[in-house]
């Protein structure tokens, strides 16, 4: 919070968007320093965090269907993909893949 109070002491314009890896304490910052300011968590550290929860093997297949979520035209396409990856997933008896999306959902958000 004190690196935001300080940035905008210095006329820095308020911000309109903060991606984050999933610092807590830049979430917090941000709703008292800028509240109208909007989040979104990194779809890369979101990914990778993906990847870690299965085996090697399927990162390849895994990798790519993640990958497609954030380009996503539409938030219900974002949604479809999700659902999709997660079935996938729980067919691979791959349970705690399938739920990693599913925190912070609607920090993931795409800007579009």
């Amino acid at each position: 919070m004190a690196v935001l109070r300080d940035l905008k002491a210095r006329s820095l314009q308020a911000q309109r968007l903060l991606v984050g890896d999933g610092h807590l304490g830049i979430w917090a910052g941000l709703r008292n320093v800028d509240p109208e300011a909007q989040e979104q968590r990194c779809w890369n550290h979101r990914i990778v965090n993906a990847l870690d929860t299965g085996p090697t093997r399927r990162q390849a297949q895994a990798r790519f269907q993640l990958t497609q979520i954030p380009y996503a035209e539409t938030a219900a396409e974002a949604e479809r993909l999700k659902a999709g990856y997660q079935h996938w997933c729980r067919k691979q008896g791959l349970e705690a893949a399938a739920t990693v999306l599913d925190r912070d959902w609607e920090r993931m958000r795409t800007c579009r």
